[in-house]
């Protein structure tokens, strides 16, 4: 029974780990669609995401600029330069 409880849990943390993953792939590529960088230069932080609020929102830094990102039930999406 240890055996297959110890498996559950270790296909579920595999599959969240790919989840997570996946979901910072998507937040890159959406942020360098609405900013003056590349998907590989960007760096994902400050992850938010209320989903009965419909809204999800992040931090995105590349090239020495930091950029507040959101995106809404809606599908839109804003990123904004963070004023140092």
């Amino acid at each position: 029974m240890r055996l297959l409880t110890a498996a559950a849990l270790g296909l579920t943390l595999a599959a969240m780990s790919g989840c997570i993953t996946s979901s910072y792939d998507e937040m890159k590529r959406k942020s360098a669609l609405h900013t003056d960088c590349r998907v590989d230069e960007m760096v994902i932080s400050d992850e938010e995401n209320e989903p009965l609020e419909g809204y999800h929102r992040w931090k995105a830094e590349c090239a020495g600029k930091r950029y507040r990102c959101m995106s809404t039930s809606r599908k839109s999406i804003e990123c904004h330069a963070i004023a140092e």
